[in-house]
């Protein structure tokens, strides 16, 4: 009887210890919970998920290319040319008023120059049976080119007309020399020529026998001329 007494006072004893320092009489076991595994990421799982890319450029259309081009495109000025022919064959006309003809031959030296040789003869009038022979330097102006356009020219002409009994001055070749400065224009159509020109020239009248000698020259002064040609360029 003493000891069950002792034991239940003991019991007693422990249960006022464990409240006092609130710990439970009684410890329940929580529930367990089950934790759930952490996601893995795995091979198959990223193939499902497309990676991300930079948006490729868009291909431009051929109106955007064009319009492209042309704002990149530099315009140039066309630039004058000489024309494909370089040789002109030309006959004065004007030379008829005094009994002759001329013909001229031009040849380009240079984009802007050429020489011009000149061959004539008088087949009637005062100065029958004569013949002359000059040499022209031709430069053209602004935009044009050999042998077409604006142009100066400066050069030097002979004629010379043989006398055979003159109770005067014996058997002799009459020459007159003069210098002269033109300016013209000549057309060029396709392979056709048209020259005009017109300008002063200083002249002299001498012989064969007196060429020499400069005193017994008969000066002339100066002269107008006047040039009429058609012609044939190559």
């Amino acid at each position: 009887m003493k000891l069950l007494l002792s034991a239940l006072l003991l019991l007693s004893t422990m249960v006022l210890a464990q409240q006092k320092k609130g710990i439970p009489a009684t410890t329940q076991k929580a529930p367990a919970t089950t934790a759930k595994p952490a996601a893995q990421t795995t091979y198959e799982s990223l193939k499902t998920v497309p990676a991300q890319q930079p948006p490729a450029n868009p291909i431009p259309s051929q109106s955007e290319y064009d319009k492209y081009q042309s704002s990149r495109t530099v315009v140039m000025a066309p630039v004058d040319q000489p024309p494909q022919v370089g040789t002109v064959v030309k006959l004065n006309f004007m030379r008829l008023v005094v009994g002759g003809i001329d013909v001229e031959l031009e040849k380009r030296v240079a984009p802007k120059s050429s020489a011009i040789l000149t061959g004539g003869y008088y087949a009637y009038g005062l100065l029958k049976g004569g013949y002359r022979l000059g040499m022209d330097y031709r430069q053209y102006l602004g935009k044009s080119y050999s042998p077409k356009g604006l142009y100066v020219s400066a050069g030097a002409m002979g004629n010379f007309v043989p006398v055979k009994d003159n109770q005067l001055i014996g058997k002799t070749t009459v020459v007159l020399l003069n210098l002269r400065a033109l300016v013209g224009y000549q057309i060029l159509s396709g392979h056709f020529v048209f020259d005009v020109a017109a300008g002063p020239a200083y002249g002299f009248v001498t012989s064969t026998d007196t060429f020499s000698d400069p005193d017994k020259a008969l000066k002339v002064g100066l002269l107008p001329v006047v040039k009429l040609s058609l012609g044939y360029a190559f």
